[in-house]
């Protein structure tokens, strides 16, 4: 039975859950055979999509917001198309 694709995002400046902890995972992930996906988002912090914190690094002129990312969190249902 296929139940998909796990699908994870990580902002690379987070303090909750660090990165690294996000690539063991995904490499658990692939070593048992599952099939998963993980996209790092540069600068951002965890939870960035509802983080204050983000939103200030957006007004501030930096831009990681890029259709990929956009694509991502439809896909795990945070924003919708």
């Amino acid at each position: 039975m296929d139940k998909g694709t796990e699908k994870s995002s990580c902002g690379t400046q987070d303090r909750t859950v660090p990165i690294a902890q996000s690539d063991l995972l995904l490499a658990k992930y692939q070593k048992a055979g599952a099939s998963a996906e993980f996209f790092k988002v540069e600068g951002a912090p965890h939870a960035f999509w509802s983080s204050r914190s983000y939103r200030e690094m957006l007004r501030s002129g930096a831009n990681p917001w890029t259709p990929e990312l956009e694509k991502h969190l439809v896909d795990i249902g945070l924003t919708k198309n």
